[in-house]
């Protein structure tokens, strides 16, 4: 399903299927992928099309949308396997 939020923003077919690659099915879902890795998000997207962009995705937002963009990030927890205690050998 193509994101129709996309297709409002005044950028290039380019920017846009960039921005549709990553699959973000909402303006809200789109800004929590930055906001989660904004160095990633920024190194691919590019930098001026994140200028560009943000603050008309912004613009779209419910004020319960912008609440939800500005609450803190739930930490994630340590990578690698879970670890048992090893079974007892009796």
């Amino acid at each position: 399903m193509r994101p129709q939020f996309l297709d409002a923003l005044p950028i290039s077919e380019s920017d846009r299927a960039k921005l549709r690659h990553l699959g973000a099915s909402s303006p809200a879902a789109l800004l929590s992928m930055r906001q989660a890795n904004p160095d990633a998000f920024d190194k691919y997207v590019g930098e001026e099309l994140v200028k560009k962009v943000i603050p008309l995705l912004l613009e779209t937002l419910s004020a319960e949308q912008l609440r939800q963009l500005e609450e803190p990030l739930p930490s994630r927890p340590g990578l690698g396997a879970r670890m048992e205690p090893p079974v007892s050998k009796n």
